[in-house]
């Protein structure tokens, strides 16, 4: 449309870390106000409607944001963030139901999880995890019931904020000393993936940290500040 309208926007809260569902019908985003009313939201696009909230935080030193949106749109990669430790979480959605799903736990250890991603083939997700000491890009298998592959690191030292290509066919990650890489990934007969390429340099990502998508025929949506400006 030519013109920007206002879809999550409330007087005295936050309302950040959004997310498109697949058919482009619904945005999840955050609300954070350090109210009762906090929590995981998502409303109809369209601005129909009003915000239903999928998850209530335990109190308000507890966070909840989506990541990822399975392609068949029946559910949702969920990061919970406690006195700075981050876990990964499932919660099935059912956008005819005006009931919560019930949040299962996927990778909830003693490291932290987060930026999580499905691949768009399904079966599979991509998360960041700093479990070897450092921040790494692992891909594993899992199901509704909570249940997980073993985690594959596919970086190779350094890896952040993994996303897929529109097919499933290649996975891109950051990394602060090399730049935006990719890895083609392969399914059958079993997963297995190349070793990882520079899409672009380290110079042109320090331009736009991590705010990229991945668009159809492995176009790369960029948002940049300028360089004058600050962080």
């Amino acid at each position: 449309r030519p013109r920007f309208r206002k879809l999550a926007a409330e007087t005295n809260a936050d309302c950040s870390e959004p997310l498109l569902s697949p058919d482009g019908r619904w945005l999840a985003y955050q609300r954070v106000a350090r109210t009762d009313d906090d929590g995981l939201y998502v409303r109809r696009v369209d601005g129909s409607g009003t915000p239903r909230r999928i998850v209530k935080p335990e109190s308000e030193y507890v966070g909840y944001w989506a990541t990822g949106w399975s392609a068949n749109g029946r559910e949702l990669l969920v990061v919970r963030g406690s006195k700075g430790k981050q876990d990964l979480l499932l919660l099935p959605f059912n956008a005819n139901s005006d009931q919560p799903g019930e949040l299962v736990e996927l990778h909830a250890g003693p490291s932290d999880e987060f930026a999580a991603s499905f691949s768009p083939r399904g079966g599979h997700i991509a998360f960041e995890t700093d479990e070897s000491g450092h921040h790494e890009v692992y891909i594993s298998t899992y199901s509704s019931d909570g249940a997980t592959g073993l985690p594959i690191a596919v970086s190779d030292g350094e890896g952040h904020r993994p996303l897929w290509s529109p097919d499933g066919s290649r996975l891109y990650f950051l990394s602060s000393q090399r730049g935006l890489l990719a890895i083609d990934v392969s399914y059958q007969p079993s997963l297995t993936f190349s070793e990882p390429k520079v899409i672009l340099e380290q110079e042109t990502t320090d331009l736009f940290q991590q705010r990229f998508e991945i668009l159809s025929g492995d176009r790369v949506l960029i948002v940049r500040r300028g360089e004058l400006e600050g962080e």
